[in-house]
């Protein structure tokens, strides 16, 4: 028994998120190692935190191990004015570029390959789709990233929290 919770937000698809996958893969490294890690683990005191965005347009916060849940879900909601204003120097979004590109460049285990590729040809994708998300991620600027913002203002579309923890 303690005060430390898993605590998961996640929203459906929105007609304000207009940017491409690869513009996302970069924004979800900075939102993560940038603004979630500084409020919700560094402040806030969870053990660990990220957001993600899916191909299907579905945005995902987590946290886990986290003392704080209303905190937390609080820093979920000002995600979207972070990102709004977020101001990185030329090396911060080179970096998050750079891991977002070698997140998709990682070699695959035989197993994972396979599911990969089978989810690309059971989802209809061309041939090339993982050479688009890349171009879209290398061509990814910091006024992209910011176009991204009303996509996360959590009055945008419909969602849903999960907390597990013993209270």
């Amino acid at each position: 028994p303690s005060n430390v919770s898993f605590v998961a937000r996640g929203a459906v698809p929105t007609n304000e998120d207009t940017g491409t996958l690869g513009t996302w893969q970069v924004a979800s490294r900075a939102l993560s190692f940038d603004y979630l890690w500084n409020e919700v683990r560094v402040k806030g005191g969870a053990y660990g935190v990220g957001f993600k965005h899916t191909t299907e347009g579905i945005r995902q916060f987590w946290s886990f191990r986290d003392p704080n849940v209303a905190d937390t879900l609080d820093r979920y909601d000002g995600a979207a004015a972070w990102l709004a204003n977020w101001a990185p120097t030329t090396d911060e979004l080179t970096g998050y570029v750079v891991s977002a590109v070698a997140a998709q460049d990682a070699p695959e285990k035989p197993r994972a390959l396979a599911r990969r590729q089978d989810m690309q040809r059971f989802k209809e994708r061309p041939a090339d789709w993982r050479n688009i998300i890349r171009q879209q991620e290398l061509d990814t600027t910091t006024e992209d990233i910011r176009a991204l913002a009303p996509a996360l203002d959590p009055s945008s579309s419909a969602s849903g929290v999960c907390v597990f923890g013993s209270r």
